[in-house]
């Protein structure tokens, strides 16, 4: 794993929620912090084409504001962490791709203009399902207090999902929170409706939570580990469990993905609807 926390900084609103998240992650893993801003000119050619000149330095002097005050902050609120800063120039989903396989973790912040509405094409949408390591979209600010926390992640029986799994148990460990799994299972209403079948649903996606959490105790014994079904379908599922937790974890596809999609309809609708910081995991890059 390389041994750096990359955060996208640009200046917007949410960013400065993802700035604390990475700031807690590269501390608490003793890594250096990694602040990037991309200078896209191509995003903007569409509303300014053809493009002058003075905008682009225009582009390029926010990037570098951008970058101090976050830098400035850091030194704040954590002076000994190490950071490095960087320029990039280029599309912002390639530039990050590229950080993404020297991270640990990516982190962005959850601006609408980069999840949007529609997610399909979105900044975040192209990352997920591209980024080399587990990206972080960060929408809220850090919960504050030291009540209880927990770390929640979706499984659905697929290989994907059970990708999840292990970086969810690392984030729990680290933070000494409760690592909930939650399945949703749901079924069309004709057979629903049957109590035979919906027992023998229940009963096999509560032995499939368990087995996928048989190396989680294994590795980290440390961890209170929390196995949930629910009769439901997965995104409203996910979305409430992840309400007030420390980090919703999913994987990039589930097991109704079409091969060759970038990314999972489950997963794109998660990122656009949870309330708390939303991590797509995957165990290799595409």
């Amino acid at each position: 794993m390389q041994q750096r926390v990359t955060v996208g900084v640009d200046g917007g609103g949410t960013g400065a929620h993802a700035l604390d998240w990475a700031v807690q992650e590269a501390s608490r893993r003793r890594v250096p912090l990694r602040l990037v801003n991309v200078a896209d000119l191509a995003a903007h050619e569409a509303a300014l084409a053809p493009v002058p000149g003075a905008f682009y330095g225009l582009l390029l002097e926010q990037g570098r504001k951008a970058l101090e005050q976050a830098q400035a902050h850091v030194a704040a609120v954590a002076p000994d962490l190490r950071v490095e800063v960087v320029e990039r120039r280029g599309g912002r989903v390639p530039e990050l791709v590229e950080e993404s396989g020297r991270s640990a973790v990516l982190v962005l912040g959850a601006h609408e203009s980069l999840v949007g509405a529609r997610g399909v094409g979105s900044l975040v949408t192209h990352l997920a399902a591209r980024s080399r390591c587990p990206l972080v979209v960060v929408r809220s600010p850090l919960p504050a207090g030291t009540g209880p926390q927990r770390v929640v992640v979706g499984v659905d029986g697929s290989a994907c999902s059970l990708d999840a799994v292990p970086f969810a148990a690392e984030q729990a460990s680290a933070a000494g929170a409760l690592l909930q799994v939650v399945m949703a299972v749901t079924a069309p209403l004709e057979l629903w409706v049957h109590e035979d079948f919906r027992t023998q649903l229940v009963q096999e996606a509560r032995c499939w939570v368990s087995e996928s959490v048989a190396g989680v105790r294994e590795r980290h014994p440390d961890v209170r580990v929390e196995e949930c079904v629910v009769a439901a379908h997965p995104v409203p599922a996910l979305v409430d469990a992840g309400r007030g937790a420390r980090l919703l974890v999913v994987g990039s596809h589930g097991r109704g993905a079409f091969a060759g999609m970038l990314l999972g309809s489950v997963s794109r609708a998660v990122l656009r609807r949870a309330e708390c910081p939303v991590a797509v995991a995957r165990r290799s890059a595409p």
